[in-house]
């Protein structure tokens, strides 16, 4: 009798290190680990959520938003939300103030035209290099939505938790935008707004263009 249960027990251990070993396996391939080895760059806390994966260097203790559902898709639905006035405020370094929670906010032009010319907001245009070149709004630094891990630690170096941030591209049905705001608002960041008319629309009204690899 107790030579069977001895065997039972083996062969269940055996079964739960083959399972653990399987589910280790599964779990490194489907986490950015893989992507890290290929581009030696950190990353980002939002990549880590689309693949389903985590970062294993986040600390942990902090407070961090959940990931939005609509994030994990290509259909785009926007959100309509009252914009906040741009900048700075005393708790930019830190986590979002009580009652602030992370989120996108949508913008229409106007509101994107005053915060250009208020000059407190840094744009950053998430289309690919060579449309960016061809036409682009003036001070706009060009951060392919794609290309988010790559840049992040180049493209917010010295930009506070809470400065204003604003996200455009084409504009339409392109959902480059809505991707590279939505990694910025899960990295942490809470004044990130999204100009959906992006340069279609920027351009119908007449507004300034300017072209080239520089803002």
């Amino acid at each position: 009798m107790w030579e069977t249960w001895k065997d039972d027990i083996r062969r269940a251990i055996w079964l739960v290190v083959v399972v653990a070993v399987a589910a280790i396996l599964v779990n490194w391939i489907r986490t950015p680990m893989l992507i890290a080895a290929a581009n030696g760059d950190r990353i980002s806390h939002a990549t880590a959520y689309k693949m389903r994966g985590a970062d294993l260097t986040y600390d942990w203790h902090a407070k961090f938003p959940p990931i939005d559902p609509r994030f994990l898709t290509d259909e785009v639905e926007p959100v309509e939300t009252e914009p906040k006035e741009p900048g700075p405020d005393e708790n930019d370094d830190e986590e979002p103030p009580p009652g602030v929670d992370p989120e996108l906010w949508f913008i229409d032009i106007t509101t994107a035209k005053e915060y250009l010319d208020d000059g407190e907001c840094i744009f950053f245009d998430a289309r690919d290099l060579e449309y960016y070149e061809e036409g682009h709004i003036p001070g706009a630094i060009n951060w392919p939505a794609d290309d988010f891990d790559l840049l992040v630690d180049e493209k917010l170096d010295g930009v506070s938790r809470g400065d204003c941030m604003v996200i455009y591209c084409v504009g339409g049905s392109c959902d480059e935008s809505y991707h590279l705001g939505q990694s910025l608002v899960l990295e942490g960041y809470y004044e990130v707004y999204l100009f959906e008319g992006g340069m279609e629309e920027w351009e119908f009204y007449g507004y300034p263009v300017t072209s080239g690899t520089d803002p």
